[in-house]
């Protein structure tokens, strides 16, 4: 039986992209390209804490976030009051205030990575990043190593992103206080069936990956140049993950991974 080829985390750099072994979770294939147009791969022993602070897990601001949050609140709070004194609607005053408790610091953080790749000085990161969806989605689909013009074809949302931390939260919390606010306009079992399929949507959004077209605000459009990063880093990753066995010695493994020399690391890039 055919092994099937997946690939369960990558993230993406300023230079370009970061595979995770499956294998050897403490192992990355990295994948760059320098000021003079040159891709380059290796592999690197690393911890997980530190892949996570790589690519679209950019570091965000904790004290800028902290302080948007508190005026956020505090414009919620008015709002909310407001709502109550006007409309006489308590509903919408607990919709606002059951968001911002639950989901606004993610809305928060996601709106700022957001800028920082549309905006700021991460566009290289949104690059790379739609053009690792790409690489991993052709990969996958083929079931090996892909050609440039699949992954060109491939699509640049993938459902194991590490922003649907982000997005599965904001959307699913979201609906939720919708339906709290509505909560006064409609009959009860419509209250019961509408949380119902929420619930139901929320769980299928998360498996399947449904609000996955919402990393358009975290991609931005690949050129031939991430493309071909993304490729020779697929390539390195289906390379190191077919030498090494089922049963082999994590730290044994990293000891030899370190020693690769270049002539190695350019016959994974071909």
């Amino acid at each position: 039986m055919t092994e099937k080829k997946e690939i369960f985390d990558a993230r993406s750099k300023e230079d370009g992209i970061v595979f995770r072994s499956n294998k050897i979770p403490a192992l990355t294939y990295e994948a760059t390209i320098d000021s003079s147009g040159e891709i380059k791969t290796q592999v690197l022993p690393t911890v997980i804490s530190c892949i996570r602070e790589m690519g679209v897990s950019i570091k965000t601001d904790q004290k800028k976030v902290e302080k948007t949050e508190s005026y956020c609140k505090i414009a919620i709070g008015i709002i909310a009051i407001l709502s109550i004194i006007i409309s006489k609607q308590v509903s919408i005053a607990i919709a606002l205030i059951y968001f911002s408790m639950i989901a606004l610091r993610d809305l928060i953080k996601f709106c700022q990575l957001s800028c920082k790749v549309k905006l700021g000085k991460y566009k290289s990161v949104g690059r790379f990043h739609a053009a690792e969806h790409k690489a991993i989605n052709a990969y996958q689909t083929k079931g090996g190593i892909p050609s440039i013009e699949e992954i060109k074809r491939a699509s640049q949302f993938e459902k194991k992103c590490g922003s649907r931390s982000y997005i599965d939260k904001i959307v699913s919390f979201g609906l939720v206080s919708i339906i709290i606010a509505l909560a006064p306009f409609i009959k009860f079992y419509v209250y019961v069936i509408l949380f119902i399929l929420v619930l139901v949507f929320s769980m299928l959004g998360k498996k399947y990956g449904i609000f996955r077209f919402l990393q358009i605000f975290v991609t931005n459009k690949p050129t031939e140049k991430e493309l071909e990063v993304a490729l020779a880093g697929v390539q390195l990753f289906d390379k190191m993950e077919a030498e090494i066995p089922e049963d082999c010695c994590p730290i044994g493994f990293m000891v030899i991974a370190m020693g690769l020399d270049d002539e190695e690391e350019e016959s994974a890039e071909m």
